[in-house]
């Protein structure tokens, strides 16, 4: 897969992703009174998880690679 075809599925992923986790802050902010299904809090939580999970993966493997190589970019 090339990386414009990654690209886009990083962007459609991210889009679906806070189109989850947006409502559910949104109503727990304006609304702390009312109980929010268990199911929206759950797939806020492992969505959350993954792109934090991604972010530390990818983090990791660019410092790695600038410790074996000091003069790579990326």
């Amino acid at each position: 897969m090339s990386n414009w075809h990654i690209s886009v599925l990083v962007v459609v992923a991210s889009i679906l992703a806070v189109m989850v986790i947006l409502p559910v802050a949104i109503v727990t902010v304006m609304y702390p009174e009312n109980e929010l299904p268990e199911v929206l809090v759950n797939w806020g939580g492992i969505i959350l998880g993954f792109f934090f999970g991604t972010l530390t993966t990818a983090l990791t493997s660019k410092v790695e690679r600038k410790s074996r190589d000091p003069s790579a970019e990326n």
